[in-house]
């Protein structure tokens, strides 16, 4: 008596999209923690310089800044405040009266005013990224923990992003030294 054979699952039956589909987020997500984890560290770093009255208060009495624009140490507590406050705020003009050498004026022209609000976008798009970044360093930890359960691939995308970070490091300085040499 014959027994029935078992036939062989065949190669289509046997193929599974899981594991491509899984491998290539894990690309995509790796790629893009190496390249948002320098802009996590810029936007921590910047989150906690712009909100640091001390900081800026320090670095006013470091350059000796009421000296030359004739502000005393009250006045400049309040321009610390109002930075503090500037940069967290929702778009707008930094409007400050301030009362150097006895004449109440404005503390910037038009033009200071426009680079002010320049700035504050920039700020303000470093902190946003900073929350997105975060969110991506998050997600990378979840497929190290569910998917990879080694820190192997973690490491090596640590690794391509500290190349970035001391790529862009490098260019930076090049840059600067650039325009302070060549005066590009």
């Amino acid at each position: 008596m014959r027994t029935p054979t078992t036939s062989l699952p065949s190669p289509a039956s046997r193929v599974n999209a899981t594991p491509d589909l899984v491998d290539w987020v894990r690309g995509l997500v790796s790629l893009a923690f190496v390249l948002l984890l320098p802009l996590l560290i810029i936007g921590t770093s910047l989150r906690g310089l712009v909100a640091d009255r001390d900081f800026m208060l320090r670095g006013f009495e470091d350059n000796q800044v009421g000296t030359p624009t004739g502000l005393d140490n009250a006045q400049l507590s309040r321009v610390a405040d109002a930075f503090v406050a500037y940069f967290q705020a929702p778009p707008g003009q930094l409007q400050l009266q301030v009362t150097p050498f006895g004449q109440a004026r404005p503390l910037f022209n038009d033009k200071e005013v426009a680079h002010m609000q320049d700035v504050q976008a920039l700020i303000q798009w470093f902190l946003r990224m900073q929350l997105v970044a975060g969110a991506v360093v998050l997600v990378r930890m979840v497929f190290v923990f569910v998917f990879d359960r080694s820190g192997v691939q973690l490491g090596r995308d640590l690794l391509w992003s500290t190349v970035l970070m001391v790529a862009l490091v490098v260019l930076v300085g090049l840059s600067a030294w650039l325009v302070q040499v060549i005066g590009l």
